[in-house]
């Protein structure tokens, strides 16, 4: 069965681009961020954007130096970042807020 687009559709769509667009904010290394409420355990956690080439990986691109990670990193999603902790996280960007401080 085919799916037809509804008007209802289409609104979603609309409601949705300005949330998208805004996700497409570009990072620079330094900058400092947080963490949005949505992204799971690492929540509302502040930190510092960093080089991609502090995240070691394997023959395969999975993160070494990342606890947790399981598959490889797709920088053009993704961002590393260092955690006022000191751990290493890569995080989609879409989930990652820049802060003034």
């Amino acid at each position: 069965m085919i799916r037809q687009h509804s008007n209802q559709d289409s609104l979603v769509y609309k409601a949705l681009m300005p949330l998208v667009k805004e996700a497409a904010t570009k990072f620079y290394i330094g900058q400092r961020v947080v963490l949005s409420p949505n992204a799971g355990i690492n929540s509302n956690k502040a930190g510092t954007i960093v080089d991609p080439s502090e995240v070691k990986t394997d023959g395969r691109g999975i993160p070494t130096n990342v606890q947790g990670a399981y598959k490889p990193v797709e920088w053009k999603k993704e961002v590393a970042i260092r955690l006022d902790t000191g751990e290493i996280i890569t995080m989609f960007k879409g989930l990652v807020l820049p802060t003034d401080s």
